[in-house]
């Protein structure tokens, strides 16, 4: 029994002297993976205000979140005098963590509005609420519980097919900390449970817990894996449930083929049917907080892919002639109620195969997939500043 006892406690301090080193071994290489979210009730998750970290694992950037918990500078509640403000809503793509802040097409697009005088004497602010992750129902309530407060003139939503409207769909995600809206007739009702998910844990144990992950390498590297295992699994079990065509070419695991066919699964219609009403009703919302609207559809990879052959096998394995369906909808929807939209794929598809340049994609990831890279920003941003001049402003503002 000693002997049993003595091997078990060898054991133990062996295991405690090998974290021990695994800590101090990740702060030497500068190693962490801070916590970067937290609890909201309104939107389910928010950034941490105040957090900043360098992020390396698709392209690389420092960034820096400000005291509303947003990737971008402090903003006054008050808008200062002579200025038009927009607000930029979206997910990663809005973010864009994946590239220094001044190159995001937020700045991409200010700078050019700025300089353009698009808005005569009145300088302009685009104000970025992009929070990685997020579906159109948390940028909705974004939009109701953060952005209005800041009067913004012009709102605009950056809608991602490829996810969002997996992301909109309670029967598809099935996440239980996302806030869901369903149709009731033609009328959007919040689905509360979100905020019951919050308290699975006693507090004190969720607040030890939260704590131990601020300060310790370790358990980051530990959470970060278990996070990420658990969203694959999520997305192949999506993928599993919902798309009958299973892997087609330049397949990627968080976008969804679907998406480019007609809705014939009951959760892709209803999804869509959800999405619908959602960009619909932040128009609406938009309105009565007396700003302009624009929804704007952010390209996939595939789209912009610069190898037509690559295009036409990802066609052919779904089915259908173009990948043009989400980008349809949401343009036949603006015409019916007399919003703007506009549709960044065909021309920054076109540019890209007129170049064969990679608008997806970094050094250290795979060229054509993934998120926009600073080229890719470029381009959206100047077709944004393009689009917003002529809508709204004074004066035109052709992109380079």
């Amino acid at each position: 029994m000693n002997r049993f006892l003595a091997r078990g406690t060898a054991l133990l301090i062996g295991l405690l002297f090998g974290v021990v080193a695994l800590e101090l071994g990740l702060r030497v290489i500068g190693w962490s993976s801070p916590r970067l979210v937290e609890h909201d009730p309104d939107r389910g998750k928010a950034y941490r205000p105040g957090i900043h970290w360098h992020q390396s694992e698709e392209g690389e950037a420092d960034v820096v979140i400000n005291r509303w918990g947003f990737r971008d500078r402090d903003w006054t509640v008050e808008k200062p005098p002579r200025t038009v403000r927009v607000a930029l809503l979206g997910d990663s793509f809005v973010d864009g963590l994946q590239v220094p802040v001044d190159s995001t097409w937020a700045r991409v697009a200010e700078r050019r509005l700025n300089d353009c005088r698009a808005f005569g004497d009145s300088s302009v602010e685009v104000m970025n609420f992009g929070v990685s992750g997020y579906g159109t129902a948390q940028e909705l309530q974004t939009l109701r519980h953060e952005v209005v407060r800041f009067r913004p003139d012009v709102v605009v939503l950056s809608f991602l097919p490829g996810n969002d409207v997996r992301d909109n769909g309670l029967a598809l995600r099935r996440d239980p900390g996302r806030p869901y809206f369903t149709l009731r007739g033609d009328s959007l009702v919040l689905d509360e449970a979100f905020r019951q998910s919050h308290g699975r844990y006693p507090s004190w144990l969720r607040t030890a817990g939260l704590g131990l992950l601020d300060r310790s390498r370790v358990v980051q590297a530990v959470y970060r894996w278990r996070q990420r295992a658990r969203e694959r699994k999520q997305l192949r079990d999506i993928h599993m449930r919902t798309d009958a065509l299973r892997e087609a070419p330049h397949q990627e695991l968080g976008l969804d083929n679907m998406v480019y066919r007609a809705p014939e699964h009951p959760a892709w219609i209803e999804a869509w049917q959800v999405t619908d009403a959602l960009i619909l009703t932040m128009h609406r919302d938009a309105a009565a907080a007396g700003a302009r609207f624009l929804a704007v559809t952010i390209s996939s990879s595939i789209q912009v892919h610069p190898d037509e052959a690559v295009r036409a096998a990802f066609m052919t394995t779904l089915g259908v002639d173009s990948l043009s369906y989400p980008e349809d909808r949401v343009a036949a929807l603006g015409r019916s109620f007399e919003f703007p939209v506009l549709v960044l794929a065909p021309r920054l598809g076109d540019w890209a195969k007129s170049r064969h340049a990679w608008l997806h994609g970094f050094s250290n990831t795979r060229p054509g997939y993934g998120h926009w890279n600073a080229l890719g920003h470029r381009l959206a941003g100047e077709a944004l500043a393009e689009e917003l001049a002529r809508l709204f402003g004074g004066s035109a503002c052709p992109a380079g």
